[in-house]
């Protein structure tokens, strides 16, 4: 319900903050990603598919060498993707730049 509230705003330009929950849960991400850039990553059910569900299984600790190669494959295609829209700073970096 709150994405598709998020998706109903009617804006010219999309900037998000988040702290680093985002970088544990795929499907968060994605839905940041989707508010910020629509339609950059697919829909939903395709990106758990290819990106979600390859990208957790090889973080288990149980991974195959398999999967941990195609988890880190997709996980860095992720970020070829997305780079040109995530600024990633610590938050030292920022108190000490911005506040």
């Amino acid at each position: 319900q709150t994405v598709a509230a998020i998706r109903g705003l009617k804006c010219d330009r999309r900037v998000l903050l988040t702290g680093t929950p985002i970088q544990n849960d795929l499907l968060e991400f994605y839905a940041v990603m989707d508010f910020a850039c629509p339609g950059l990553l697919g829909d939903a059910a395709c990106f758990k598919k290819i990106y979600g569900a390859p990208v957790q299984k090889s973080r288990d600790k149980n991974a195959t060498a398999e999967e941990k190669k195609i988890g880190a494959a997709r996980s860095a295609e992720l970020g070829r993707m997305t780079r040109e829209f995530v600024h990633r700073a610590s938050a030292q970096d920022v108190n000490s730049k911005h506040l």
